[in-house]
Parts: C-alpha cells; structure tokens; sequence
C-alpha cells in the first residue's frame, strides 16, 4: 500500500465469478467477497485497474449473454486501464514461467506489475500457487484473503 491507497488489479477469472454457478460454497464466498472489494474500493477512491488483456479473455466467451453482463460490470468498474510496459513484459516473463505462471497469467501479472497494483487478486488456485514462489513487488491473492474482501 502506498499513500493509504490501495491499488487493485483483478484478473479475468474475478470478473466473470459473478457469472459461475453460486450454488457453490466457495464460489459465492468469492464472488461475495469480490463485491465487497469492489464497494470498498469506491467508496474510499482506491483504483481498480483493468487491462487488455482482461478485455480479450472477456470477449473470448462465447456465452453472449454472460460476455456482455461480464464485460459491462468490469466497464462500470475499473477506473483505470493498465497500458503494456514491454520492459516489464522482457523482465517478468521469464521469472513467472519458471514459477509455472503460464498463458495470459503471465500478462495479468506484468499488467499489474506495470500499473504498480499493491494487489492481484485471483480466483485461481495454479495462478496463485505459482505465484507464492516469487518475491514480487504486489500480493498475489485470492479474494477471500484479501484485508478488505471479508472485513467489510
């Protein structure tokens, strides 16, 4: 945390949890818990980042109804975009896949990284084993463990 700001970066799997199926325990604690991130988040003006690389896996959904609900709920969110930083991309490419980040894992975490996020915060429990390896310069972390996701 800088300044008492939070700075947010949710991967792609955090915005479409509203979307999953709820009748699973875990699944509506998360996307609970994401919510009340979210309201924290704007009413205390801390910076929820989004990045192209959220909108593509969100467009790639071929549920045209889910798509367009994920994609205006994370347009109603954010409040600021994450730009590509190709010198971030050359350094932490190479770190995360040694740690077994793979695929667009490794974008969302340079995106955020380049943004300068305190916070990651994921769903996915490979994104977020992997990641535990590394000393990184924000959290990796899933939203039930986030200071603020259950404490509101």
């Amino acid at each position: 945390m800088r300044g008492g700001i939070y700075k947010i970066y949710f991967d792609s799997c955090c915005w479409g949890r509203s979307q999953d199926d709820h009748r699973d325990a875990e699944i509506y604690k998360e996307n609970d818990a994401i919510l009340k991130i979210i309201v924290h988040a704007r009413t205390y003006g801390y910076p929820v980042y989004g990045s192209l690389v959220i909108e593509e896996e969100i467009n790639a959904n071929r549920d045209e109804v889910k798509r367009e609900k994920v994609m205006s709920f994370y347009n109603r969110t954010i409040t600021a975009k994450s730009g590509y930083v190709e010198s971030v991309f050359n350094y932490v490419r190479p770190i995360a896949r040694g740690a077994g980040i793979r695929g667009r894992d490794v974008f969302h975490l340079c995106h955020a990284i380049a943004c300068g996020a305190d916070y990651l915060i994921t769903t996915d429990k490979d994104f977020l084993k992997a990641s535990s390896k590394l000393i990184l310069p924000l959290i990796v972390i899933n939203p039930l463990k986030f200071p603020l996701g259950g404490a509101i």
